[in-house]
């Protein structure tokens, strides 16, 4: 009797070989889909920490509004902000500087010269009130007279004060749920007393 020769005892491996590259390209696709989510997480907890300085910025801003509202006669301004109102660039840290005075501020000189969110501005340092407990700092804000424009340019001289407008630069600065994201907002406030 005659034996036949197995089939398969001639093949090379090239199954387990392909099987290994169909593994090694799906394994690269999946770390590449697990960087990109990682990456898209990141993202979008940076936007929601930048999204949380700004809504608190804002919020500091509304609050120095209401400030300004609560005054039934004009708070008058101070180089040092005493009465809560500041000269115009008056808060500079640093007079040698060209840099706007809010740019060079940093998180300790906030704390000590702005009002808290909910505090007053004549006492910068006092506590303020909790905007959010998942801030890494409560949002401050800085009020400085920019300027008075009377209703009329003829001057009565039997007035103490003539009619008109007082303007007001507001600056806030929130911070969001870390350090990294910090968010300043300047709006122009104006009020008749």
């Amino acid at each position: 009797m005659t034996r036949q020769p197995a089939l398969h005892a001639n093949q090379g491996g090239i199954v387990l070989v392909t099987g290994l590259l169909i593994l090694l390209v799906m394994t690269l696709i999946g770390v590449t889909a697990l960087q990109t989510t990682t990456l898209e997480e990141k993202m979008a907890g940076n936007m929601q920490n930048r999204n949380m300085a700004l809504q608190a910025t804002e919020a500091a801003l509304r609050n120095a509004e209401d400030w300004i509202n609560s005054h039934v006669t004009e708070p008058p301004e101070t180089s040092g902000g005493t009465n809560g109102v500041w000269i115009l660039n008056a808060p500079d840290p640093d007079v040698s500087s060209t840099e706007p005075w809010w740019d060079e501020a940093d998180e300790s000189w906030w704390s000590a010269n702005a009002a808290p969110y909910g505090g007053d501005p004549v006492n910068p340092t006092g506590a303020g009130t909790t905007l959010d407990a998942n801030l890494a700092a409560q949002p401050r804000y800085l009020v400085e007279q920019q300027a008075f424009v009377p209703d009329s340019l003829v001057v009565d001289p039997y007035r103490t004060q003539n009619a008109g407008k007082v303007y007001y630069r507001v600056t806030g600065r929130g911070v969001g749920g870390s350090d990294t994201a910090v968010s300043r907002l300047q709006g122009t406030y104006t009020r008749r007393y």
